[in-house]
């Protein structure tokens, strides 16, 4: 990963401000945006444009509930 993408990742966190509040996030996302990732199970995960944001911060509150 470039460090220019690194950047870009660290300032979309940084603009959740408000824990367990990813709206501004969320709003800023592009919708061509798409975040592949391994799950615990070792299986793909995908999640694409502003309501895949959402979708992985819910899988990850989700999962540290049950953690």
């Amino acid at each position: 990963m470039s460090q220019e993408h690194v950047e870009l990742v660290r300032g979309a966190f940084g603009l959740v401000t408000i824990p367990g509040d990813p709206g501004a996030m969320i709003a800023t996302t592009h919708p061509d945006f798409e975040m592949h990732l391994v799950g615990v199970g070792g299986e793909p995960v995908y999640y694409a444009g502003p309501s895949g944001v959402r979708e992985f911060f819910d899988d990850v509150a989700q999962s540290w509930e049950s953690f």
